[in-house]
């Protein structure tokens, strides 16, 4: 902390009309009059580093390009990003998994989640096992995301691999309004709405937001409404919002499917036969998926003298979610989950001449409460009992944090960035069906980030930096972390022995290039991971638990470029390598293995007829399940007149299947694949036509695959499980601007 007091005491003292100013000019032609848009990494509107001088990587994606492409969360967004892949575990497009630097951020309850996500600068990964609902987020009313990679320190936890942040809309100016409604394939109908606008310093900014969609899977249908509102005043010195979140959502998913089925029909049981494709096949009837968001945030800034700002924020946010899970290898389950969070944050921010300094706190309360009720299925008749409660547990977990961050520009091409944070998590256990299963868990941790940026010629900056980051384990976790009493998810949760937070040490370097016509980054990245928690299975045993791993890494180059040849044309694309391994050995729990299964510690065999495969154990230099090696995009966007279009591909390497971590079954892995889009519209007047498509050329590819035994077919056996990935779509809409 004697760091964090130095830090402090520099901006106490900072005098802005004794610090030297630089030479405007020189600067200007130093770095070709680089970008000045600024990524917001101190979390709050003020105290952000220059998008083109930030001594990591990053990058925000403005208002043209989320309208660009067709996407429905997002994550469709991010995939568009350097190193940026989806994986579709629920059978749904609303719900992806997003793996960034192979780490992942997911819907799915009991993956380890790697990445911090930000609404406004309020965190939205669930408290009750970090993950992030990406149906809930307002796309449609978002000004910017912003990336950023790796950890820094006014983030917090989970940042391990980065955080990003969706910064929403605001009105303002002379009232407008517009509204759009759209159609296409699989019986996909969209509704949207908004009006802005303001009045003396008052804004005020509504939308509301449809999507109906019938699925191309049987039982895969999806509803999702949103309404969104934001109002604001802005003075001479103080400026001020206040917006509510409304989301309510109903999704089928349609899960995986044998990939037997999927390569010979005749494979397909009687039951399940009469699909001519068997892709859209659901054979769980569709697991439900139902949450209901309120989400109130505000914040106000004033600024107390010159270059220095005083914010506050405040949020209350509470999601209500229903889910069914369809099962064969165990009982239908039922989960009733409610998470209700509420926070404050504060921070003043110093602008003086060559230094920058931002320092703040953030206190949050997160109430979970978690439900599990046991159903009867067709393959556990009788058992249990209908409703049967196995878990009835919850949390009133108190996360603080302090941090402060300074940036100084030594001279005009030499500039430094550091920052510091402490965190105190405390996260106790309470079994409300059995209380002397109540435990406490407490975590403080101390994190930071060291950067440098230079100007090593006109347009051209060298950069490199340090992050620590850090994990705390969830209630989940904690919950089944003991090998003295392994359990089967979601079943025999107890207050367990602590779990250790992961860490991560990131280095990354880079360079970028900012030209007339084209600009460019190259980025290099090594994050040693340590303490990272994964599901574990004793020796002998068919239950499992949460353990954490000594250590292990991701690693890899991301490049990036655009080019702008002629007016109204845009061309771009990206390239990424990434290594995600193992660097211990352990033996993983695995999803073919269950309570009838003797023979768990046999040895692995790569014989996927088998029915003996043995847990995968891994060690150092184990590649990590569904992160591609490779993964491209590349696109263009031109625009003349009336007219707009834009054209995009993007492709994904081969992955190794979930379960198959020890890397045995290479002749298993999923393809590698290249899906193509593109939209195009024309302006008339007040009225906008468009078409857009998806998968253009009908690419038949698989987005998850997960190793695990088929009780569905005669003669039970081990085998892939994967999702297929979506057909063409085609669709068009109309967007009209009432006044």
């Amino acid at each position: 902390m004697d760091v964090s007091g130095a830090l402090l005491a520099l901006f106490l003292l900072a005098d802005p009309a004794a610090a030297p100013r630089p030479d405007t000019a020189r600067v200007d032609t130093l770095v070709h009059r680089l970008p000045t848009l600024r990524v917001e990494v101190a979390r709050l509107q003020t105290g952000g580093v220059p998008l083109a001088r930030a001594p990591f990587a990053a990058q925000v994606v403005g208002a043209d390009e989320l309208r660009a492409m067709p996407h429905r969360t997002v994550a469709d967004v991010l995939a568009r990003l350097p190193g940026v892949s989806l994986a579709d575990v629920m059978g749904s497009a609303f719900q992806p998994d997003v793996s960034l630097r192979g780490f992942g951020v997911s819907p799915v309850v009991g993956l380890p989640q790697g990445v911090s996500v930000f609404v406004d600068g309020v965190r939205v990964n669930e408290p009750d096992a970090s993950q992030v609902h990406w149906d809930l987020i307002p796309l449609d009313d978002a000004e910017r995301i912003e990336v950023v990679r790796g950890p820094a320190a006014a983030f917090g936890k989970n940042a391990l691999a980065g955080s990003l942040n969706v910064v929403t809309r605001r009105g303002g100016g002379p009232p407008r309004g517009a509204l759009e409604v759209a159609g296409g394939g699989f019986r996909r109908g969209e509704a949207r709405g908004s009006v802005l606008g303001g009045v003396g310093p008052w804004d005020y900014y509504l939308s509301g937001n449809w999507v109906q969609s019938g699925g191309w899977r049987d039982d895969a249908s999806a509803r999702v409404g949103r309404l969104f509102a934001k109002g604001g005043w802005r003075g001479e010195r103080t400026d001020a919002w206040l917006s509510y979140t409304r989301g309510d959502d109903r999704i089928l998913q349609a899960g995986s499917l044998p990939a037997s089925w999927l390569e010979n029909r005749d494979s397909v049981p009687e039951r399940w036969r009469s699909p001519a494709d068997p892709r859209t096949i659901n054979f769980t009837g569709g697991d439900l998926f139902r949450p209901r968001l309120h989400f109130l945030n505000g914040r106000v800034a004033h600024r107390v003298g010159a270059g220095t700002v005083l914010e506050a924020s405040a949020f209350a946010r509470e999601n209500r979610v229903d889910q069914f899970n369809a099962n064969f290898t165990e009982p239908d389950t039922r989960f009733d989950t409610r998470n209700r969070s509420a926070g404050v944050a504060a921070q003043l921010a110093r602008s003086a001449g060559r230094l920058e300094l931002a320092s703040g706190v953030e206190y949050a309360l997160h109430d979970v409460g978690i439900r599990i009720f046991a159903l009867p299925n067709e393959n556990f008749p009788g058992f249990p009992a209908a409703g049967e409660m196995s878990e009835d547990v919850g949390t009133l977990e108190h996360d603080f944090g302090a941090y402060a961050q300074a940036r100084l520009a030594a001279t005009e091409r030499l500039a430094l960035t550091g920052s510091l944070r402490w965190d105190y998590v405390s996260l106790p256990f309470r079994d409300r069906l059995d209380p002397d299963n109540d435990g406490d868990n407490l975590f403080r941790q101390l994190t930071g980030a060291l950067g440098v940026d230079w100007v090593a010629a006109p347009g051209t900056v060298l950069f490199a930096g340090y992050g620590r980051g850090f994990r705390a384990p969830v209630i989940m976790e904690l919950a089944c972390a003991d090998p003295e009493d392994p359990c089967p998810l979601p079943y025999e949760l107890g207050a367990d022995p602590p779990l250790d937070p992961v860490t991560t040490d990131t280095w990354q370097a880079g360079v970028r290039f900012f030209g007339a016509r084209v600009s460019a980054e190259a980025v290099a990245f090594r994050a040693e991971v340590y303490d990272d928690i994964f599901n574990v299975r004793p020796q002998g045993t068919a239950a499992a638990y949460f353990q954490n791993l000594d250590r292990t890494r991701r690693e890899g180059v991301e490049l990036a470029a655009e080019l702008r040849p002629a007016a109204g044309l845009r061309l771009h694309g990206n390239l990424a390598f990434t290594r995600a391994t193992f660097q211990t050995v352990a033996t993983l729990s695995a999803p073919y293995q269950d309570d009838d299964d003797d023979d768990v510690g046999a040895a692995a065999s790569a014989d996927p007829d088998d029915d003996d495969l043995a847990p995968p154990t891994v060690r150092p230099g184990d590649h990590f399940p569904m992160v591609p090696a490779v993964r491209a995009n590349l696109g263009a966007e031109f625009a003349s007149g009336p007219w707009r279009a834009a054209v995009e591909a993007g492709h994904v390497g081969s992955r190794w299947l979930r379960g198959d971590e020890d890397n045995t079954e290479e002749e298993l892995k999923l393809a590698a694949y290249t899906l193509v889009g593109l939209r195009v519209e024309r302006a008339a007047g007040r009225m906008t036509v468009y078409a857009e498509a998806e998968n253009l050329l009908d690419a038949d590819y698989r987005t998850f695959g997960v190793l695990t035994l088929n009780r569905l077919n005669e003669g039970e056996r081990v085998e892939p499980f994967v999702t297929p990935g979506t057909p063409r779509r085609i669709g068009a809409g109309v967007r009209w601007r009432v006044w």
